[in-house]
């Protein structure tokens, strides 16, 4: 019982999953002693039922904590990945942006600038050229 010093119980919507749980588990305990004290040997069955579930939570809690270290492992082991292809990541896109910028139109005759500059008169490639075509995904 709640004495006027203690706080107030909380409503059903405020239950959280952990204190749910523990409610459960607090039942269960109150079912065992209530056995235990009305049959012979159930205290012995208690214990044992006991130290069967304390073992399954303790197999639990280390393969939990198992999977924890394989888990920081894989995100330590991607973090050192990225950050050794995010310098050629940047290295890639700057060579694209300088081919880009070689590519431009001609706003005179809608060629490629650089693809047009042939050595023979009446040389055109049109734009989009090749180059950006293929850097476009659409050649």
């Amino acid at each position: 019982m709640t004495g006027p010093s203690s706080n107030p119980r909380p409503r059903v919507d405020q239950l959280t999953d952990d204190m749910l749980d523990q409610l459960y588990a607090d039942l269960d305990r109150m079912k065992l002693l209530v056995a235990a004290s009305s049959e012979d040997g159930q205290a012995v069955r208690m214990a044992a039922s006991f130290a069967e579930k304390a073992n399954e939570q303790r197999a639990r809690a280390e393969q939990a904590e198992a999977e924890l270290a394989v888990s920081r492992e894989v995100a330590r082991s991607n973090r050192e990945h990225v950050r050794a292809i995010v310098p050629e990541l940047e290295k890639a896109e700057a060579a694209i942006a300088r081919v880009r910028a070689l590519h431009t139109r001609n706003g005179h005759t809608g060629d490629c600038e650089h693809c047009s500059a042939g050595d023979y008169p009446n040389y055109s490639i049109p734009d989009p050229c090749p180059t950006l075509r293929a850097l476009n995904d659409t050649a």
